[in-house]
């Protein structure tokens, strides 16, 4: 139907900062830092970050593709 989002599995949305930090092991400062300098691939839900377990793993996978590419990787 026109107008309906596309479904999306309930799990893959992570929302708020201490879900993103807890799925990466950082700390929310650190996410709301990486958030604000536009480093992670999050979006804004009035005051609350949020973003997909899948587009996560993207983003880390290209954040790795980046750092191999640089030799530092270990």
């Amino acid at each position: 139907m026109a107008g309906q989002l596309p479904p999306f599995p309930p799990l893959d949305l992570l929302l708020g900062a201490e879900a993103i930090g807890a799925e990466l092991g950082l700390g929310q400062a650190q996410v709301w830092y990486l958030a604000r300098t536009g480093t992670l691939p999050v979006i804004r839900v009035g005051r609350k970050l949020c973003v997909r377990r899948s587009k996560l793993a993207q983003w880390l996978a290209e954040q790795e593709a980046k750092a191999e590419e640089a030799g530092h990787t270990s």
